[in-house]
């Protein structure tokens, strides 16, 4: 097929990616509405398996095996089906290199992966087999996936320095519709298990296996087994045959030569026995070697060795910008310093937020008179009990007090607090006989 770009189903094919024994890769994009447009990966069986029933089969199971994982380690399936007769798989694309790729660039230039790069791989790997090896069904039964084919050509890494195992073409399930033939050996002999060599009956121990050789050769940037004879090198790795570097002991440190070895281990049993054990036994020693790590270290790293520019917009630095407390970017003055009042600081920003602008002082008026009804509640009047018509007042005869003609030299006043007494006093009085008057006249 080379009249690409080619529209294939809802899909446009536009560039072929790579080429298997019984698939090719196309990077391609779907489209929808309102401009949506999503890059894809689509793996087409080759036109001339297109028709054989086994073919069609090993594609149709190894769509129903990936639709059951989700995981950021394993790449993810989002279709799958047939147009003219052939059937394809749309996978996310994985925008980077693959693992093998990167290998071969570091060994042409005579270079070494930094080992806390070649750990952080093999243990994403680890991560993502743990997830597959440990999925269940509905009614909750072990679906026994085993990949059997964890080789750098499918160790897919991302310019984001993300990690995705992919192509589980050949991988073993309980729910597979195409069994492998006894004594037929699949995978990449340099990435087998000493059982898997043999045509035995593999596990999910086979696959850690697996990852103990990617481990061992992003350590020391050279294969596990160095043999060109296919039947010498099936019965070296049937046999469990390998040695470390003669340099490997001043290269590599004990605590990850270790972790190589346990995974390594010819006896199944001897091995990790789950892909977490693998992987939380690659941390501890990355940590006692005091190596550091992450998603996005990796990535930038992995750009930089493939000049790939930085998926952000490089920081903004200058001289005659101020740092904020609340961002790492310099703030571009838009003014000259000089042309700025007294008032304002470009030295040092505080941790308080700036005051807004305020608007110019507006002259004030006069205040507007409140209407009444705003100035008192409109309550109801009180009926307060009237007198009669020929009620006077009576003559209340009250005695002086003592005390206030008892002054000193007989010039002086009284005082205001004895002259408020006698007030009281007196308006008790009215109170008192407008009440007794009240009471007599009903």
């Amino acid at each position: 097929m080379n009249d690409l770009p080619r529209q294939f189903g809802r899909y446009l094919l536009q560039q072929r990616l790579g080429r298997g024994g019984m698939a090719e890769v196309f990077r391609a994009t779907v489209d929808g509405p309102g401009g949506f447009s999503r890059p894809v990966a689509i793996k087409r069986i080759l036109p001339e398996y297109s028709q054989d029933e086994w073919f069609t089969r090993m594609i149709a199971d190894e769509a129903r095996i990936v639709s059951r994982l989700a995981h950021p380690n394993i790449v993810q399936i989002l279709d799958a089906g047939e147009v003219d007769g052939s059937w394809y798989i749309a996978f996310e694309l994985v925008d980077g290199t693959d693992l093998f790729q990167l290998l071969q660039r570091i060994y042409s230039r005579g270079q070494a992966l930094p080992q806390a790069y070649a750990c952080h791989i093999a243990a994403e790997v680890a991560a993502g087999l743990d997830h597959a090896h440990s999925r269940r069904d509905e009614h909750g039964q072990p679906l026994g996936i085993v990949h059997r084919d964890v080789s750098p050509q499918n160790v897919l890494l991302s310019w984001l320095g993300e990690v995705k195992l992919g192509d589980f073409g050949i991988a073993r399930a309980r729910q597979r519709t195409s069994e492998t033939q006894a004594g037929t050996i699949k995978g990449k002999i340099y990435y087998m298990s000493p059982e898997q060599a043999r045509g035995e009956t593999v596990d999910h121990r086979s696959d850690l296996f697996a990852v103990g050789i990617l481990l061992y050769e992003t350590l020391c940037t050279q294969p596990l087994y160095d043999d060109d004879d296919a039947l010498h090198l099936l019965d070296t790795v049937a046999a469990g045959r390998w040695h470390w570097p003669s340099d490997a002991e001043l290269k590599i440190p004990a605590p990850l030569r270790q972790v190589v070895t346990t995974a390594l281990a010819p006896d199944l049993n001897a091995r990790y026995q789950s892909g977490r054990a693998l992987r939380e036994a690659l941390l501890a020693a990355m940590d006692t070697c005091g190596l550091r790590a992450d998603r996005d270290a990796f990535g930038a790293w992995l750009r930089d060795q493939n000049q790939v520019p930085d998926d952000r917009p490089p920081e903004t630095s200058s001289g005659t910008g101020e740092r904020r407390w609340y961002s790492s970017h310099r703030v571009q003055a838009a003014v000259d310093k000089a042309s700025l009042p007294q008032q304002v600081e470009m030295t040092r920003p505080h941790l308080t937020p700036p005051l807004r602008a305020m608007a110019p002082a507006q002259p004030v008026g006069p205040p507007t008179a409140m209407p009444p009804q705003l100035l008192k509640p409109s309550l109801p009047p009180i009926a307060h009990p009237q007198p009669p018509d020929d009620w006077q007042m009576p003559d209340v005869v009250l005695p002086a007090p003592r005390h206030l003609s008892a002054v000193d030299d007989g010039s002086k006043p009284a005082s205001l607090g004895l002259l408020a007494a006698t007030t009281l006093v007196w308006l008790l009085a009215i109170v008192l006989g407008t009440l007794a008057a009240l009471i007599a006249r009903e």
